[in-house]
């Protein structure tokens, strides 16, 4: 123990041992730098960038909202409508993504947990909103799956599809910290993805126009 003592502070674990007068030793609790299940503790989240792609989110909303209405003329397309619903779908998501990392960095304890939880909520979303389109009046259902392929340009829909697809994938990697451990990076371009689905659905909406709206 006198060994000990006199080598100076030690930590482990979050203690110190330091030596007093009698040769006896106190432990005295500090902080730890690395905890002791080897998981990365929350430090900080880069909110700045966070809050950006949130505003781009509710930016496109409201652009596509005005857009819509000047093109319709008064009388909104029914591909139009389900054009403006897939922009407002994974927009606002992106927004709502944003900002959950931000609630959940206040009560967990890791960095990994926050990124799961929020990936977490962005597959309920997806399944949620996926399943309500599918099943409203304004589902893409056969013929009017084939009306709408005919008049997007294959490029904006394979694109499209390439950045769902690949949504999916990073999110399942963010949900299960696997193979690449979750991170606020991979999050990041979730959003980014996200906020291109709504930009190609856009431009969609305001190139491609149906023959009987014009």
């Amino acid at each position: 123990m006198t060994a000990l003592a006199d080598s100076g502070p030690s930590r482990l674990c979050g203690l110190s041992s330091l030596s007093t007068r009698g040769g006896r030793s106190a432990t005295h609790r500090v902080p730890s730098l690395v905890p002791i299940s080897g998981t990365v503790t929350v430090q900080n989240i880069d909110h700045d960038t966070l809050a950006t792609l949130a505003e781009m989110g509710v930016t496109i909303i409201g652009i596509a909202g005005l857009v819509a209405v000047f093109l319709s003329k008064g009388t909104l397309h029914r591909i139009d409508k389900v054009r403006f619903i897939m922009i407002v779908m994974p927009a606002s998501w992106s927004a709502i993504g944003a900002y959950v990392p931000i609630w959940f960095f206040r009560h967990l304890e890791t960095q990994v947990s926050v990124w799961q939880w929020a990936a977490g909520i962005f597959a309920v979303m997806l399944i949620v909103g996926n399943v309500a389109l599918t099943r409203s009046g304004y589902g893409l259902r056969s013929p009017f799956q084939s009306e709408i392929r005919s008049i997007v340009h294959p490029l904006l829909y394979w694109v499209s599809m390439t950045f769902f697809a690949t949504n999916i994938v990073l999110i399942g990697n963010n949900a299960a910290s696997w193979p690449i451990q979750s991170n606020q990076t991979i999050h990041e371009i979730i959003l980014t993805l996200m906020i291109g689905q709504a930009t190609l659905q856009f431009a969609s909406m305001v190139l491609y126009r149906p023959v009987d709206s014009v």
